[in-house]
């Protein structure tokens, strides 16, 4: 998947990330998502949740307490991701 991802989006975390938001049943927390995802920081996460957010395909929500969410925006992009990390296993 990683090669994959790094081809259609030039870096190799980013398919990964979009799959795990776009199956996500709310609002994510970057720790948390580097654990499920098996990162050993979340700095593996920030440049993508960066470009995803600045894409308009994600927002932070409102503070929590001192953590940090962001939730999902409504999109074709989130399909496709899951699109592509299935053709990606099926390789």
């Amino acid at each position: 998947m990683a090669q994959l991802s790094k081809t259609v989006f030039g870096q190799v975390h980013r398919l990964v990330i979009m799959e795990a938001l776009a199956r996500a049943d709310g609002p994510i927390n970057p720790t948390e998502l580097a654990q499920q995802l098996g990162f050993a920081s979340q700095s593996a996460l920030q440049a993508s949740l960066r470009d995803l957010e600045e894409a308009g395909l994600i927002e932070r929500c409102p503070d929590s307490g001192g953590r940090t969410y962001y939730d999902r925006v409504d999109s074709a992009g989130w399909a496709f991701a899951e699109e592509l990390a299935e053709r990606s296993r099926e390789a």
